[in-house]
């Protein structure tokens, strides 16, 4: 069965449905406002958002887990992403700010 994230700006809820099926295989409501990015990891198991709540969040929509959350005081998120090799997160603020953070775990 293949999923496909699906990122819903309106109610700031990430949705992974089946590609074959549509049907609603997750979701996640970790964020408190506006989801501006998402990416997901190479094994397709973890997704991260950047959000206007000032957080970028980790999530493993298998097991509908938060992994990791990562405040960035003073600053609105416009982006993040997995390094190349997933031991770190790379954020982005709407004030030009780029931020790179070690994953305290093994994502």
């Amino acid at each position: 069965m293949k999923s496909l994230p699906m990122l819903d700006y309106t109610d700031n809820c990430v949705r992974v449905f089946c590609m074959d099926s549509g049907k609603l295989l997750a979701e996640s409501r970790h964020h408190r406002d506006w989801i501006n990015s998402m990416a997901v990891s190479k094994d397709g198991t973890k997704i991260l958002t950047a959000s206007r709540d000032k957080t970028a969040r980790v999530w493993d929509w298998k097991n509908n887990d938060q992994i990791l959350c990562i405040h960035e005081a003073g600053q609105v998120l416009r982006s993040a992403r997995f390094s190349h090799d997933e031991r770190k997160i790379i954020t982005g603020g709407y004030d030009g700010v780029v931020s790179f953070w070690e994953a305290p775990i093994e994502l």
